[in-house]
């Protein structure tokens, strides 16, 4: 159906699309070759940066298609709402592996083309969408489709920090997947739909704490937020274990950031309970960036 809805955009003139975080993995091989051959693609990680990059677009008279994970649908409305005022038809694709979790009627107001497409005939939503291009305001089609989970397994690192820890400490980690019990120290887990403004919410969380807190998050959500380091409330208690560094992160893009905000990098290949006691009792804000996954 994808391909379908993408066919339609494009005989109507629209032939870019952007990619955000994730969702090209999520994609058939026959979607990817599609999209290869019709469409100029560009990949932002940022849902809230694609729709701004959009909007400019649009206002080259370059149409634009933007497709999202549906869980991430809340982050487009900032700039989907300078979009409605601009009148200028963006269209966002979103795409979800439940037709339940479909929810976007808080979107009503800014985007008054709204197309939600089932397992029907699609000649029927075409005309739909047929409509929407011919209007003035930003678009939006829904469907179902399979989204990789994007999960992590951070028993290896749980395994070295089970001798470090204490009762009363936390690790907060993102997008385990599954659940781990321990008596030793707290766990949290933080789901892939709520990656938006971790760092920010984080640091408000270990504010005035005296117990241990680490986020353990890969690299490449981190850098959704690395303009949050510039934050005159980070101290001591601010420590964050970043993965897949040697994937996802060039060291001098957070380098300067760190050293301007008194945060110390630290680096390892992998997890060791010397590193991570080092890393742990650090008398200032550190990241211990590790090459390798969780």
């Amino acid at each position: 159906m994808l391909k379908d809805v993408l066919n339609t955009l494009k005989n109507n003139g629209y032939n870019s699309i952007i990619f955000t975080q994730d969702i090209e993995e999520s994609l058939q091989n026959e979607e990817k070759e599609y999209i290869e051959k019709e469409f100029l693609k560009v990949d932002i990680d940022d849902v809230r940066s694609a729709t701004f990059f959009a909007l400019g677009k649009e206002n080259l008279h370059n149409n634009c298609i933007i497709i999202v994970n549906g869980e991430e649908i809340q982050n487009i409305l900032t700039g989907i709402t300078e979009t409605w005022f601009q009148k200028l038809n963006v269209f966002v694709v979103a795409l979800y592996s439940k037709y339940d979790d479909i929810k976007t009627d808080f979107l009503h107001r800014v985007m008054p083309n709204i197309i939600r497409i089932y397992d029907e005939d699609y000649r029927y939503y075409e005309n739909s969408i047929n409509k929407a291009i011919k209007t003035n305001y930003p678009s939006l089609i829904t469907l179902k489709h399979e989204i990789k989970s994007g999960q992590y397994n951070y028993e290896n690192l749980l395994k070295n920090l089970d001798e470090i820890l204490n009762k009363q400490d936390e690790i907060i980690l993102y997008n385990h997947n599954k659940e781990i019990e321990t008596k030793k120290y707290n766990l949290k887990n933080i789901e892939a739909k709520y990656k938006y403004g971790i760092i920010s919410k984080y640091m408000g969380y270990i504010e005035g704490s005296k117990k241990k807190k680490i986020l353990c998050i890969p690299a490449k959500v981190f850098l959704l937020e690395l303009n949050i380091l510039n934050n005159r409330y980070i101290n001591e208690n601010f420590k964050i274990i970043l993965f897949n560094c040697n994937i996802d992160l060039k060291e001098k893009s957070i380098k300067n950031w760190a050293n301007s905000n008194n945060i110390k990098l630290m680096k390892a290949k992998k997890y060791d309970k010397d590193i991570l006691y080092d890393f742990i009792n650090q008398k200032e804000a550190t990241i211990l960036l590790m090459e390798g996954e969780v």
